[in-house]
């Protein structure tokens, strides 16, 4: 919901109050399921870096909150998050160097 909400500029405000929370869930690993939800939460934070979303301007504050949680799942065994979390990783230097 939040990809698409990012999408919209006036949503924007709605995103980024709902940043925190999302940072958090990414470091769940515990439960069945976590490893589509931490899938959906990559591939949906990269679209986030992107300039018709919310742009790296006003996601800069916030790459730190999900680095840590992106280089753990980098590692992670499920083929799908561990790309996911990759190509984030990937796009987070090439937007912000």
């Amino acid at each position: 919901m939040l990809r698409e909400l990012s999408l919209c500029e006036p949503a924007h405000g709605l995103v980024v109050e709902n940043l925190e929370r999302l940072s958090d869930l990414s470091l769940v690993g515990h439960f069945r399921k976590s490893s589509p939800m931490r899938e959906n939460i990559f591939w949906t934070l990269g679209t986030f870096i992107q300039p018709e979303s919310l742009g790296k301007k006003k996601f800069r504050p916030w790459i730190t909150f999900f680095l840590d949680a992106a280089f753990r799942c980098a590692r992670d065994v499920n083929q799908n998050v561990h790309v996911k979390a990759q190509e984030f990783l990937i796009a987070c230097a090439l937007v912000y160097g």
